[in-house]
């Protein structure tokens, strides 16, 4: 460790504080804590991780979010550190999306983050449009998911990577919408005689009941 706990810089804070992180996540937020009394940036990105992800606290979401506000704050008088912005945009995107439910903010804050250069936010995106959360009638979006998790992928990610390499068999080739008479609808692949063939999504109707399955036909 450089210096002391009197000679230390805000940024030597935050690099011990990243040591300690897998081992004493306790100690490194002290770090951090010091190191964020300077406004270091990514010091204060850790301090939200660390609430969002390892602290079982009632209020770590809304530590957390505390947190990536000073840091959107500091980010404006500083202009410096702009993926560690983005990480911060990436977990208030987390944060909307799988614990507050508000998809349409989740996805404004995960594009911030790939405009600052967090590829990992791809990922997101890309679940978004497979899932249905952003699109504009609900359905599964399988090539535009595609497209996210191959820009993450060509920008490094490892997530997108995997997830791209596992759905890339179903990108669809001009999407045709069928509607059945038994109630049942597609979206996908068609054959010459307009039915469901190669890769596509069906919601099914199963007397007031509702099911899907999305794959290869």
């Amino acid at each position: 460790m450089k210096g002391n706990a009197t000679t230390m810089t805000y940024e030597e804070y935050r690099i011990e504080g990243l040591r300690l992180y897998d081992e004493e996540k306790a100690k490194a937020l002290e770090y951090f804590l010091k190191a964020a009394e300077g406004k270091d940036i990514p010091a204060g990105v850790a301090i939200a991780v660390y609430y969002y992800e390892d602290c079982e606290d009632d209020d770590a979401n809304e530590l957390a979010k505390q947190w990536i506000k000073k840091v959107f704050g500091w980010y404006k008088e500083q202009k410096e550190y702009d993926v560690y912005v983005g990480m911060a945009h990436n977990v208030l995107g987390q944060i909307y999306y799988y614990d507050e439910f508000y998809n349409a903010m989740a996805w404004i804050e995960f594009c911030h983050a790939v405009k600052l250069g967090d590829a990992s936010a791809y990922s997101y995106l890309g679940d978004m449009l497979y899932a249905g959360d952003w699109t504009a009638n609900g359905n599964p979006y399988v090539n535009g998911a595609l497209k996210k998790w191959q820009k993450g992928m060509e920008l490094g990610d490892e997530r997108c990577k995997e997830l791209y390499e596992e759905h890339q068999c179903e990108l669809m080739n001009d999407p045709v919408e069928v509607s059945f008479d038994n109630g049942n609808s597609y979206r996908g692949d068609v054959n010459a005689e307009g039915q469901p063939h190669g890769s596509g999504h069906m919601d099914y109707n199963l007397n007031g009941y509702h099911a899907s399955y999305d794959g290869q036909w």
